[in-house]
């Protein structure tokens, strides 16, 4: 028994006054273990054990049995049970409240208790204990978390501005110091405040819900009690490495699991009401934020695509520009050199005017590059000896029916019949168009049109039936027939404007 403002002791005194500071006390101030403390009469001497709560008498009030004198357990003279020893005279305590032992003691006793016995932790601490308190508990506890989160990073830059600083190639150690310092304050203190603003969200969201489904028998600084007292599982978080991805998980289960009990402890309330209103408000916050999180990987995976999507159609939309580019400069070159367009798109690679592996687009998805003449393909066609390649490319230009409009050679369709495409006039006339081949592509859309003065302008997305009319409108002006829908022009079935009755 210690005076409670300068710590002296206070055993077999018959004043009511501390010697040392002279502030008053009364036995009945104190707590004792049952049977540890003998209550002494003043009177004749005669001892007295304490059975009742808080060790004290039971009754307090009664009339010695030595002397008969009538005798008050506030005026006894009080010493340890013989063999007992002062220190086990304490009852147990909360010890965060208690004045009898240091601060990191209390600090660390109070987070191993409220982990590993919250049911006794809630018993030692008295309803109307203040909530301030439990609160400055919490700071402490995360004002640890977020100092030993930092530790190691910080403890690493640090370490590299000394390095840095000793090799003359950085500012020196003091600004590296300072800026770490700075740092881990800032970090400490959010997470302090963080830590204050969320346990209160859930102190007060988890008492609402019990108010409404059935009651409490203590106020809101009871429940507060139950969850700022527990919240010392959260340290595994601080662990180095590993804690910022499952400490918080564990840490948060068995902080949960402790304010539960304490819960059910301290408000007198069922287990499942307790865990309903306990658990499930950062359970559900942790679902949301859970699915909050897949929501936006989802989403970035969804944009990442279609990007990739729309790159690759910017890609494949470009390359069909260039492409297409290409052979119309190639028809082009052949007229001004030939006096006449090519009779077929096989003259211009036996000309030497074009590659054969330019009228397979790569910009599709064509497979099999057949010329759709006598079963040869452009690669055995490109292999063919010169002479055995212009006789079948004569034949080719021999096989297209009279009056023909556009022939098809694998995914380009050639519109330059009955008309030079090197005329002064005629620049705005098609002479080719990129058109993948039907038999390898579902969906043959255009994807560029060349023009006669070698120029190429590329087809937006759902405009080329509208850029066709307008071709055949520029057509009509100089009494050409009409060009036909590309995807319509298959390898091997060219368009003609002449009736097939009068070829």
């Amino acid at each position: 028994m210690r005076c409670k403002t300068c710590d002296y002791t206070l055993w077999n005194l018959r004043s009511r006054q501390c010697p040392e500071c002279g502030s008053p006390f009364k036995p009945s101030d104190f707590s004792f273990v049952t049977n540890s403390v003998r209550f002494c009469c003043p009177h004749c001497g005669q001892d007295y054990y304490g059975t009742g709560l808080d060790g004290h008498l039971e009754p307090r009030t009664f009339d010695c049995v030595r002397c008969g004198t009538r005798i008050d357990m506030d005026e006894m003279v009080l010493l340890p049970t013989e063999g007992v020893a002062e220190e086990r005279t304490i009852p147990d305590e909360m010890p965060w409240l208690s004045k009898s032992m240091g601060f990191f003691s209390r600090w660390w006793k109070t987070v191993l208790r409220g982990a590993t016995q919250p049911a006794r932790i809630v018993h030692l601490t008295q309803p109307e204990s203040s909530a301030v308190t439990a609160t400055w508990f919490l700071v402490v506890t995360h004002a640890v978390i977020g100092l030993l989160s930092v530790l190691t990073i910080v403890g690493f830059f640090v370490l590299m501005g000394l390095f840095a600083g000793m090799g003359g190639g950085g500012p020196g150690v003091g600004p590296t110091l300072v800026a770490s310092f700075v740092g881990v304050a800032l970090a400490v203190v959010g997470s302090v405040i963080g830590a204050i603003v969320l346990a209160w969200l859930w102190i007060a969201v988890s008492h609402g819900l019990l108010l409404v489904t059935g009651g409490t028998t203590h106020g809101i600084g009871r429940t507060a009690h139950a969850i700022l007292y527990t919240c010392g599982p959260m340290l595994i978080s601080a662990v180095p490495c590993v804690g910022m991805y499952f400490g918080w998980m564990i840490g948060g289960v068995w902080w949960c699991v402790s304010a539960t009990i304490m819960v059910v402890r301290g408000q007198s309330v069922g287990p499942v009401r307790a865990t309903l209103c306990v658990v499930g408000p950062p359970a559900t916050v942790t679902a949301l934020g859970i699915a909050a999180y897949i929501a936006l990987i989802f989403g970035a995976l969804s944009t990442a695509r279609t990007a990739a999507v729309t790159a690759a159609g910017t890609a494949r939309g470009m390359a069909a520009v260039a492409e297409t580019q290409s052979i119309a400069t190639a028809i082009n070159a052949f007229a001004l050199a030939q006096g006449r367009p090519p009779a077929h798109a096989l003259e211009l690679v036996t000309d030497g005017t074009l590659s054969a592996a330019m009228l397979s687009s790569v910009s599709t998805a064509t497979t099999t590059a057949a010329i759709a003449f006598e079963a040869t393909d452009l690669q055995t066609f490109s292999l063919m000896p010169a002479t055995q390649a212009k006789s079948m490319a004569a034949r080719a230009s021999a096989s297209l029916p009279a009056g023909v409009v556009a022939h098809r050679v694998v995914d380009f369709v050639f519109t330059y019949h009955g008309f030079d495409p090197a005329g002064p006039n005629n620049a705005a006339l098609w002479v080719v168009i990129h058109s993948p081949d039907p038999a390898s592509n579902p969906v043959s859309t255009p994807g560029a049109v060349g023009l006669a003065n070698g120029s190429a302008m590329p087809m937006p997305q759902g405009m080329f039936p509208t850029f066709l009319q307008q071709q055949n409108d520029i057509r009509a002006t100089f009494g050409l027939p009409p060009l036909p829908d590309p995807g319509t022009v298959r390898t091997g079935v060219s368009a003609s404007a002449v009736p097939e009755d009068d070829r």
